[in-house]
């Protein structure tokens, strides 16, 4: 029992899970408590806040550093690679639900949204992009979905998925396809390693 235990403790310092659940812990602490009904947010009427629709971006830019180091030779001393991807994958995602359950306070359908898909961006830029760069697609899609994502009515593009409202179901169904698209690449891809 005791080696599992350190069995176990090994994995999740390899694969940066504690840093990964210390990262999900501060952004549900701020989901939770930066209040979201107190900003004025111009040219965003569209947008129900400010700050939470794009909280999860803070939490899954620091996925791709956990998914990346479950590869290379730790990857290939295990006997079966893919059940150490899913065994990381699920870790992430687990964390990620956690991070989606801190603002479904506020609108559950968006939090869940957004945060699937970030994470499947997350997973994406793991399998395709090279280990310094693969956070990028976490922080860089919020930020011009941000800037370049209203009409000028204020109301949301629909390819803003990030700020289109809740009953979106376009959004909705393109946040679940960007999970399983990012799931299936790092799973049966695994991540991009630097050659």
């Amino acid at each position: 029992m005791t080696e599992h235990a350190s069995a176990l403790a090994v994995y999740a310092r390899r694969w940066y899970l504690h840093r990964l659940a210390a990262a999900a812990v501060i952004t549900g602490g701020l989901w939770t408590l930066v209040p979201t009904d107190m900003y004025d947010v111009p040219a965003r009427d569209g947008v129900q806040a400010m700050l939470w629709p794009l909280a999860p971006a803070l939490f899954t830019a620091l996925i791709p550093a956990a998914l990346g180091t479950a590869a290379g030779p730790f990857e290939r001393t295990v006997r079966n690679p893919l059940a150490l991807r899913l065994l990381v994958s699920v870790a992430a995602i687990a964390l990620a639900l956690g991070v989606a359950l801190c603002g479904a306070g506020v609108s559950p359908a968006m939090a869940f949204r957004n945060t699937a898909l970030l994470v499947g961006l997350a997973f994406l830029g793991t399998a395709f992009l090279p280990p310094g760069a693969a956070w990028t697609p976490t922080v860089f899609v919020p930020m011009v979905m941000w800037l370049t994502g209203t009409k000028a009515t204020g109301q949301a593009h629909p390819w803003a998925t990030l700020l289109v409202p809740p009953d979106s179901a376009t959004a909705a169904a393109l946040s679940a396809a960007a999970l399983a698209a990012g799931l299936i690449s790092y799973l049966f891809k695994g991540p991009r390693l630097v050659r």
